[in-house]
C-alpha cells in the first residue's frame, strides 16, 4: 500500500491544528475566559475594553457620589443645628423683652445671644474633610469672621457665591456645596447680621427694636427651613443617580461576562471531541508509519 506525502502531510496539518485548538480550549477552561489574547477575538477585546472603560467611570462616580452624600449629609446637620441655635435665640428675646427681667437679667440675655451667635457663625465654619462646606469655591479658607470692635459687631464672608456640583458621566450635575453668604447673609434674611443687631440692641436698651428683631427670626428660621430642602433635593437627585449607575454598572458587567466569559460546560465538550480527534489522527499516522519509512510511503 502507497501512501502519498501530501495524505501524511494533511494528517500531519490536521493534527497540529487539533492539538493547537486543544490547548486554546484548555487555556479557556482553566481561567474561565474565553478571550485570553487579542488574537483570539479581536473585535471581543475591543469591544471589552470600552465596557471597562464604561465601567471604571461609574466606579470613579459611586466613590465621588458616596463622599457628596455624606457632605450633603453634614449640610444639612449644621443647618439643622442653626435652626435650633435660632429658636433658643427667640426664646432668650423674648424672655429679655418681656419687662420683667433686671439689670442682670438682660446681661445674662445679652450673654447667651452672643454665645449662640458664636455657635452659629462655628456652624457656619463647617468643616467636611478638612474643606470648609459654606465657602462656595474657596473650600480652604474659612468663610465667616467676627469683628468685635463694631457696635453692633460685624461678621465679613471670604468665601465665594458659586456653588459646588458633581458631575455624572452621562453629563448630569448635582449641587453639593451651597454658599455661606446665601445662607447666612442674605440681603433679606441676614442670619449674622440679625443676631448682632439683637445683642447690640439689648445692649442699647432698645427693645423695641429688639421685638422687631425677634419676629424677623421666625422668618429667618423659615428661610434657613428653605435652604435645607434645597440640600434634600440634592440629596434625593444624588440618590436616583446612583441608584442609575447602579443598574448601568450591573448591566454592563452582564454584557462583559457574556463577551469574555467561557461556557464551560460547551468549552468541556469541545475539549473532549478535540481529544478524540487527536487521538484518533495520532493513531492512524502511527499505523501508517509502521508501513515503512517515509520514503517506502511516498510515490512518485
Amino acid at each position: 500500500m502507497q501512501i502519498s506525502a501530501s495524505y501524511l502531510s494533511s494528517l500531519t496539518t490536521t493534527l497540529n491544528e487539533i492539538t493547537t485548538n486543544e490547548q486554546s480550549l484548555t487555556n479557556e477552561l482553566s481561567s474561565g475566559s474565553r478571550v485570553n489574547a487579542i488574537s483570539d477575538d479581536p473585535v471581543a477585546v475591543g469591544q471589552n475594553v470600552g465596557l471597562s472603560n464604561q465601567l471604571s467611570q461609574d466606579v470613579n462616580y459611586k466613590k465621588a457620589s458616596d463622599t457628596a452624600g455624606s457632605l450633603l449629609q453634614v449640610t444639612d446637620s449644621a443647618l439643622g443645628s442653626v435652626v435650633s441655635q435660632l429658636t433658643q435665640a427667640i426664646s432668650l428675646s423674648t424672655q429679655g423683652i418681656s419687662g420683667t427681667e433686671n439689670g442682670g437679667d438682660i446681661s445674662s440675655v445679652m450673654t447667651q445671644l452672643a454665645s449662640l451667635r458664636d455657635e452659629v457663625v462655628s456652624l457656619a465654619n463647617t468643616t467636611f474633610q478638612g474643606t470648609y462646606i459654606f465657602s462656595g469655591t474657596k473650600g480652604t479658607t474659612e468663610p465667616f469672621s467676627v469683628n468685635p470692635s463694631t457696635d453692633p459687631e460685624t461678621v465679613t464672608y471670604q468665601g465665594d457665591s458659586t456653588g459646588t456640583f458633581l458631575s455624572g458621566p452621562d453629563g448630569s450635575k448635582v449641587q453639593i456645596t451651597f454658599p455661606g453668604n446665601q445662607i447666612f447673609q442674605n440681603s433679606s434674611t441676614n442670619v449674622l447680621g440679625t443676631l448682632n443687631q439683637l445683642i447690640s440692641d439689648f445692649k442699647n436698651g432698645n427693645t423695641t427694636g429688639a421685638q422687631q428683631l425677634t419676629n424677623s427670626l421666625t422668618t429667618t428660621i423659615s428661610f434657613i427651613g428653605q435652604q435645607r430642602t434645597g440640600v434634600d433635593d440634592s440629596t434625593s437627585q444624588l440618590t436616583d443617580e446612583q441608584n442609575q449607575f447602579l443598574e448601568q454598572s450591573t448591566q454592563l458587567t452582564v454584557q462583559q461576562t457574556a463577551l469574555m466569559q467561557a461556557d464551560i460546560a460547551q468549552v468541556a465538550t469541545a475539549l473532549s471531541s478535540s481529544e478524540t480527534q487527536q487521538t484518533g489522527l495520532e493513531d492512524a499516522i502511527a499505523a501508517l508509519e509502521k508501513q515503512g519509512t517515509l520514503f517506502q510511503l511516498i510515490t512518485t
